[in-house]
């Protein structure tokens, strides 16, 4: 299993949480707006409705699309992202850490991926092929998710 609960999957996660700011957005809305440098994205909110808005760190993970995802062969002039859509993202960052749910990558932010697995979930499944200090070239499909990790003061 991916989480156990969104509070346990932040809390692992916490340390890879991005800065950037959380946009206003409409009651109810399942969707949070964060922008991090130039990225804007909308991201599944798994911690609640009431998030505030301002600068906070959040937490990104996505599930990547395996068919569009690998390895580069040589190192990029820079890490990079860009939002494809409404709530996914592609780009090229360099692996800065894996774990047996997850890959995290350093995209110019850092994002938290997890390769698509299907039952029976075996140990590993979730990680992509790459090690730490690997540059990978990813998509992701949507949505992403977001963690609110903390509200940080103006």
């Amino acid at each position: 299993m991916l989480e156990s609960s969104p509070g346990e999957f932040a809390h692992t996660y916490a340390q890879y949480a991005a800065y950037g700011q959380l946009l206003p957005r409409p009651e109810g809305s399942f969707l949070l707006e964060f922008v991090s440098g130039d990225l804007a994205l909308y991201l599944f909110d798994r911690c609640g409705p009431y998030s505030l808005t301002g600068p906070a760190r959040v937490l990104i993970h996505g599930l990547i699309d395996p068919e569009i995802t690998g390895v580069e062969v040589s190192a990029p002039a820079a890490p990079w992202a860009e939002a494809v859509g409404r709530s996914s993202v592609r780009g090229v960052g360099r692996v800065i850490a894996q774990t047996p749910r997850a890959t995290i990558v350093d995209a110019g932010l850092p994002l938290v991926l997890s390769f698509p697995a299907r039952p029976p979930y075996t140990p590993g499944c979730w990680t992509l092929p790459a090690e730490p200090g690997d540059w990978l070239r990813f998509t992701t499909a949507a949505p992403l998710h977001g963690y609110l990790i903390e509200s940080l003061p103006d």
